[in-house]
């Protein structure tokens, strides 16, 4: 590559978490002014380099859509949330579990609205189109791989506010608060994580068959992504309780569709027309109604678990009020 592209003398190494993250904010608020140079390339050597990333490039452009990740994040979920937000919104304002979900919705909007293959598609299209004739500014290449560490980085977050989202729902359930409503939260936040996640270690790849071309141009790029600044590695609130290992299960479940958990939503909260899908009548073979039938169980257990919370919970604040009582009487009589 041309001198242009000369790495700074600054390592990776010597850099923290917070110096990596400042490096990403700063270029993915601005993005590039120039993806190429004006002037030619006329070495053959370089030409041939610049050809083999365009090839690179849309490898990994195919990849992505076979995996479906070169685009928006359950876009289907995104609506429900809006419908439930315009259902519920006022009403649970004040609840600390409809701020969690609030958190996550607004996670997951910001993931859809930024394409993060902009730069990269920018840089085959320009390669394409000048037959590898005109080689790529540092600030292109630079914003392309910021954008590309900025998406995962946005996907551990999103998955650590699903977390903490279903703690805070399982908190609510075992009291039998919202019953219904909490166990459709919880679905579609766990349904959210789980793609997050898949997603993240799909982008660990892409990013590893990159990481050492970003570093020859800038070694504030990562050599691979197991260097990146997780947040999740900061965070201790990642554990989850038996109630939610049930949910996953559940929803995890080859047959799930959120049918059952959706139809008494739908029934009990009024929105019978909120929701696209599953309403469809289809013939149900034996595999998939043993399925359906594992689903429902593992559904009435957790109800069963939760009410069985409830009941506790009722027992242990009918002793405590017995006993203040008992005390205020005492202190009467003296």
């Amino acid at each position: 590559m041309s001198s242009s592209l000369s790495p700074p003398s600054t390592s990776f190494s010597a850099m923290n978490s917070d110096n990596v993250l400042d490096f990403v904010t700063s270029f993915s608020s601005s993005p590039a002014q120039s993806y190429f140079h004006r002037k030619s390339v006329i070495d053959p050597k370089i030409r041939e380099k610049l050809n083999l990333f365009r090839l690179q490039l849309n490898q990994i452009f195919t990849k992505l859509k076979q995996e479906k990740c070169d685009s928006l994040i359950l876009p289907l979920h995104q609506k429900r949330y809006k419908d439930i937000t315009y259902k519920h919104g006022l009403s649970q304002k004040h609840q600390k579990f409809w701020k969690a979900t609030q958190q996550l919705i607004k996670q997951q909007k910001k993931i859809n609205e930024i394409n993060y293959l902009d730069g990269f598609r920018k840089i085959a299209e320009g390669l394409t189109k000048s037959t590898s004739s005109y080689e790529y500014t540092k600030e292109g290449i630079v914003f392309a791989g910021v954008q590309l560490i900025q998406r995962i980085l946005h996907l551990d977050k999103l998955r650590i506010l699903c977390i903490r989202a279903i703690n805070l729902y399982m908190g609510y359930i075992e009291l039998g608060h919202y019953l219904i409503f909490l166990l459709m939260l919880v679905a579609m936040a766990a349904e959210l994580s789980t793609e997050a996640n898949r997603q993240i270690l799909i982008l660990h790849g892409i990013y590893d068959s990159l990481g050492k071309i970003l570093h020859s141009i800038d070694q504030k790029f990562p050599l691979n992504s197991k260097l990146l600044p997780y947040e999740s590695k900061q965070t201790k609130s990642n554990e989850i309780t038996k109630e939610v290992e049930l949910i996953l299960k559940l929803v995890n479940a080859p047959a799930w569709d959120e049918a059952k958990i959706v139809q008494k939503y739908r029934e009990e909260m009024g929105l019978q027309n909120a929701f696209d899908g599953g309403d469809a009548i289809q013939e149900i073979d034996e595999e998939t109604k043993k399925q359906m039938e594992e689903a429902t169980s593992m559904t009435q257990q957790l109800l069963l678990l939760s009410r069985k919370r409830k009941s506790e919970n009722d027992e242990s604040q009918g002793i405590f009020e017995r006993k203040k009582q008992k005390n205020f009487k005492k202190n009467q009589k003296r």
